[in-house]
């Protein structure tokens, strides 16, 4: 999909744009363009993340690691035999610890 901005900065949500007070609900690019949209492309390429992406992109990975290995938590709560996942709860403590930090 094409995207669009406006003179404004505005850039098209591909669902609706405003003109005039009234909503246009998929605007044809003809629309678009009379509506003072322009056709743009987001350069990625060159993006270098800066510290905070980095320590917010940490974050959502201990979050989704703690996320997947909480069934362990319950597990071990109902008495089940845990053996075969030894190391899991110093991993988990770990993991707390790094976001505890992270969070700061």
């Amino acid at each position: 999909m094409k995207k669009y901005k406006n003179k404004q900065g505005e850039i098209y949500n591909g669902k609706s744009i405003v003109v005039e007070d009234r909503r246009i609900i998929n605007p044809t690019e003809k629309m678009l363009l009379e509506a003072g949209y322009e056709p743009y492309e987001e350069s990625v390429m060159n993006y270098e993340p800066t510290e905070e992406d980095k320590r917010q992109q940490r974050m959502a990975e201990i979050q989704a690691e703690l996320a997947a290995t909480d069934y362990l938590a319950l597990k071990a709560f109902e008495g089940e035999d845990m053996s075969e996942h030894e190391g899991w709860k110093e991993k988990r403590k770990a993991l707390r610890e790094e976001y505890r930090r992270l969070e700061k």
